[in-house]
């Protein structure tokens, strides 16, 4: 009785490998690689997505301070403390 059962147990555990395979070399393959100071910026003003930056999200609002689009000093939700940590890191970037 359990021996009918033995093959599409194998046959299910081979397939689940294969797509698990192919599912980690594609993550590896076509990974998205992001801009180092994108990163660190968006961890600064973080996912508020308020708007008042005349963004929709706090990404875009990233993005066009970190590729020099947009000026520091619209994101209203924002400390004071935060604004100058932006500010040293898009000086530095700027610089190298």
């Amino acid at each position: 009785m359990v021996e009918k059962y033995i093959l599409p147990i194998a046959i299910m555990g081979i397939v689940a490998g294969l797509i698990a395979f192919a599912l980690s070399w594609s993550a590896k393959k076509f990974e998205v690689k992001q801009d180092p100071l994108f990163v660190k910026v968006k961890e600064i003003i973080g996912d508020i997505n308020c708007g008042a930056c005349g963004y929709a999200g706090c990404a875009g609002y990233t993005k066009a301070l970190t590729t020099f689009e947009d000026n520091l000093g619209k994101c209203r939700p924002m400390q004071q403390e935060s604004y100058d940590k932006i500010d040293a890191l898009l000086k530095e970037a700027k610089k190298g």
